[in-house]
C-alpha cells in the first residue's frame, strides 16, 4: 500500500534512523540476513552492545521500527527475503532521498 504524502517524512526519517545503525555497527547484514521476523530484528538490534553514549541511538532506531511497522514498511513476511542493510532501509522512502542527495 502505498504512503500517504503525510508519512513519507516519517518514512525518510525511519530511514536515517536505520541507516545510522548500519554507520554504528548495530544492524547489519548477518543481523538482517537472520532476521526471520521483525521481533528477531528488534531482539538482536536491541541487544546489540553499545557505548553509553549511544544508547539513545537504539531506541531511535526501536522508535523507527514501530513506525515502519505500523505504516506496514515493514513485515514479518517482507522481512524474510532480506538479506542485506541496504534492503533494509530500501523499505524506507529514506532510499529515494538519499538517492536525490536529500539525506547524507
Amino acid at each position: 500500500m502505498p504512503l500517504h504524502a503525510d508519512q513519507i517524512p516519517l518514512s525518510r526519517e525511519a530511514g536515517a534512523a536505520l541507516r545510522l545503525g548500519v554507520e554504528i555497527g548495530v544492524i547489519t547484514d548477518a543481523i538482517v540476513a537472520a532476521a526471520n521476523t521483525v521481533a528477531g530484528l528488534r531482539s538482536a538490534i536491541s541487544g546489540a552492545a553499545v557505548h553509553a553514549d549511544q544508547k539513545q541511538i537504539l531506541q531511535r532506531i526501536d522508535d523507527a521500527i514501530d513506525y515502519l511497522v505500523d505504516s506496514s514498511e515493514l513485515t514479518d513476511a517482507g522481512i524474510l527475503s532480506l538479506t542485506t542493510t541496504e534492503q533494509l532501509v530500501d523499505l524506507t522512502q529514506a532510499a529515494d532521498s538519499a538517492r536525490a542527495g536529500l539525506l547524507e
